[in-house]
């Protein structure tokens, strides 16, 4: 068994080499978050769902992707993430 007993540099420990204090979030974060909330998408309401077979399934998940399709067309964003 070989030990390794040589370092180049300075070590550091790992309390050093990350940062545990919160940083806000930087301009090109809030940039892409913008930017990514006026694109649409498809969207499920919330809640649980029961269903007695996989059809009954199918069925509601293509509503509410037909909904959320109809509202991006419409420009209305809002609309697909709320739906229900």
């Amino acid at each position: 068994m070989t030990l390794i007993n040589r370092t180049i540099g300075q070590r550091k420990s790992c309390l050093e080499r990350v940062s545990l204090e919160p940083r806000p979030p930087s301009e090109d974060s809030i940039r892409w978050i913008a930017d990514m909330a006026k694109h649409s998408c498809f969207r499920a309401p919330k809640g649980i769902f029961r269903y007695r077979n996989h059809e009954e399934a199918n069925r509601d998940w293509e509503k509410w992707e037909l909904d959320s399709i109809r509202a991006a067309k419409n420009g209305d964003v809002h609309t697909t993430r709320n739906l229900g």
